[in-house]
């Protein structure tokens, strides 16, 4: 669990060349951050490679949601990227990806136009994944959770024995059974796995030494039977990111300056977050 400040990648902003496009005008701005032609049809083509034959409206949309969460780590966390960080993203895709036949056929587009690559392709993973990365775990924008897993878990340490049944957090798991009738496990399976030693080792009614942690809550359980997978505790949900990534953007102006594209654009929207957005 992390307990450090609001922000925890702080780096210098990278600009320069890397994202430049200069002498040509957008097709559209999110808050100032300018979307070409040219990043269309590489979305385009990203899509492609992924089986989905996207039309140019549909396309742009999803530059708008890649760009709104680039709005909210640059702008509104301050968590800046640099030149190197990008290339380290590149490499981690390369070691951890699980399609190597899409990545090779998104790699296959751009043929070997790096620049191009980095840009439409692997600057917004980076963006996703730093973005949800800082939500998800930082304690500050999940401060009201974080306290109330370490109240629960400061309770529980001092009364091993306690209660708890009637706890509007409490959770009881009997992962043995689960397995048997092959329920599948929830929520825990990722730290069960990881640190099943440690809880077999833990005596009858023993507390899990430290809160688990993971995108979805905070966990603190206790294990009730020495001899079986029986645990209790508590469950605290983190925050909803959409609520949270929404309430960051609701200020943000798209413009949009083909009139046809605009059109086609809003027609594609309605209804949805993105339209209200849009300068009409």
């Amino acid at each position: 669990m992390r307990h450090n400040n609001k922000l925890f990648w702080s780096v210098p902003l990278f600009v320069g060349l890397f994202f430049s496009a200069c002498g040509k005008r957008p097709i559209a701005k999110v808050d100032g951050i300018p979307i070409y032609s040219e990043d269309i049809k590489d979305e385009k083509g990203i899509q492609h490679a992924y089986g989905a034959n996207y039309t140019d409206e549909e396309a742009l949309l999803l530059l708008f949601q890649q760009k709104l969460r680039e709005y909210v780590l640059l702008k509104k966390l301050s968590i800046k990227i640099r030149e190197k960080d990008i290339e380290k993203e590149k490499e981690r895709i390369d070691r951890e990806t699980k399609a190597p036949e899409i990545l090779n056929r998104v790699k296959a587009y751009f043929n070997k136009d790096k620049k191009r690559y980095l840009k439409a392709f692997v600057y917004p993973v980076l963006v996703s994944r730093l973005l949800e990365q800082t939500f998800y775990f930082d304690t500050t924008i999940q401060k009201k959770g974080y306290m109330l897993s370490r109240k629960k878990f400061k309770a529980l340490k001092e009364h091993p024995n306690m209660d708890i049944k009637n706890d509007s957090f409490y959770i009881s798991l009997d992962l043995e059974k689960m397995e048997k009738e092959n329920k599948g496990i929830p929520f825990v399976l990722p730290f069960y796995q990881m640190d099943s030693a440690v809880l077999r080792s833990l005596p009858q009614k023993g507390l899990y030494p430290e809160i688990i942690e993971d995108r979805a809550g905070y966990y603190i359980l206790r294990k009730l039977d020495k001899k079986s997978k029986k645990f209790d505790g508590f469950f605290i949900r983190k925050r909803s990111f959409n609520k949270w990534f929404h309430d960051n953007i609701k200020d943000v102006k798209i413009e949009i300056f083909d009139k046809e594209m605009k059109n086609r654009v809003l027609s594609r929207a309605k209804g949805s977050y993105i339209e209200k957005l849009i300068i009409k």
